[in-house]
């Protein structure tokens, strides 16, 4: 049966009250085919999360309905293994304290999460230039070092993809100190050097169909932001290493964090282009007319944040989805013109210049 988790923004609300909301759930659940598994409370963010089994979406909300009348404000379907990963358990935890009634267990536990992203190049870009044996030791190092500092700073490691490498952390502390680590034992390793560390933080629902789905958008469109091989780190993850007083970041020269301003630049240059880059006239003028500011105010924008001037943003930004519709088997005709080159020609010309190998030898590898 699918898996759900639910998001319900309740002004006020307390451990307590989710406690006893659940308690509810738990009373009506088999009128409606659910099981309701656990929750998450932040008293702090005014949020509870439920995560049900359940027939669909529907159930979810008539169950909700009838048990106490508290709707869920955004549903998504997820897979249990991933919110075990991302939120360390996907039943009650073990330790709760009870209210008279031996069935209502009340514990105060966030879902509120620190997201690490570790982006490289894609490890067939690695194979393809390097002998095989070199590349193997070369990957099985790297992924050796994410998992031992990601471990050794009580994170978890979530299986993402070939070019990214996700860790999620309750503390943003550790989180910090894991990225600070990760920084400086990659750049040990020459072969590795083409690769940016982010943080972010968020909810497992929030404005996406996929679990953490916007946190981790953001934390991937950090990657596009110029750092001279330092940890990049959001406002908010600024926000939270001054409200507990966090000595590492003070660390100025391991980390650059973006502006409220600079964030918002950024969200919408990233917004543009997954909107526009299929589009084989989109260009710095098209650019600038879609989001709203004069080129040079563009051009000026986007060499600051990203070192890229907008066209060749929009070019690298073509080549890196390109590398996912190769892996999905895509022919290279079919790939230029999917990720919005005007030819074949053309685009295997820009992707031998940006990765060092011809799309057709990376295909075949």
């Amino acid at each position: 049966m699918p898996v759900f988790m639910d998001l319900h923004s309740v002004p006020g609300i307390t451990a307590k009250d989710a406690a006893l909301a659940h308690y509810e759930d738990l009373k009506v659940q088999d009128q409606y085919g659910c099981k309701c598994m656990t929750y998450w409370v932040d008293e702090k963010r005014d949020s509870a999360f439920c995560l049900i089994e359940a027939p669909d979406k529907e159930a979810v909300i008539k169950m909700h309905g009838v048990a106490h009348g508290l709707i869920p404000h955004e549903i998504i379907q997820v897979d249990s293994n991933i919110v075990q990963a991302f939120l360390g358990r996907i039943h009650d935890p073990a330790f709760f304290s009870e209210l008279t009634n031996p069935d209502v267990k009340i514990f105060n536990d966030p879902a509120f999460r620190i997201i690490l992203i570790c982006k490289t190049m894609d490890m067939q870009i690695v194979y393809s230039k390097i002998r095989n044996d070199k590349a193997r030791q070369i990957v099985d190092e790297f992924k050796n070092i994410f998992k031992t500092e990601v471990e050794s700073c009580n994170g978890t490691e979530v299986k993402f993809r070939n070019d990214i490498n996700l860790a999620s952390f309750v503390s943003v502390s550790q989180a910090l100190n894991c990225a600070i680590s990760l920084n400086r034992n990659i750049k040990q390793s020459k072969d590795l050097l083409d690769f940016k560390i982010t943080l972010h933080a968020g909810t497992p629902v929030e404005e996406s169909d996929s679990i953490f789905g916007s946190t981790i958008q953001f934390a991937e469109d950090l990657c596009f932001v110029a750092s001279n091989s330092k940890v990049i780190l959001s406002p908010l993850i600024k926000d939270l290493c001054i409200d507990t007083n966090n000595a590492t970041y003070h660390k100025e020269n391991e980390l650059k964090c973006i502006t409220n301003e600079e964030e918002q630049t950024l969200k919408s240059l990233m917004k543009v282009l997954r909107s526009s880059y299929l589009n084989p006239n989109f260009d710095g003028t098209f650019f600038s007319e879609s989001i709203g500011m004069s080129k040079s105010n563009l051009y000026r924008k986007c060499v600051s944040l990203t070192g890229f001037s907008p066209n060749n943003l929009i070019r690298n930004y073509r080549l890196i989805q390109s590398i996912f519709l190769l892996n999905k088997g895509c022919s290279i005709s079919q790939t230029a013109f999917d990720s919005g080159f005007s030819s074949p020609s053309y685009f295997s010309k820009c992707f031998q210049k940006r990765f060092g190998i011809q799309p057709y030898n990376f295909k075949n590898l």
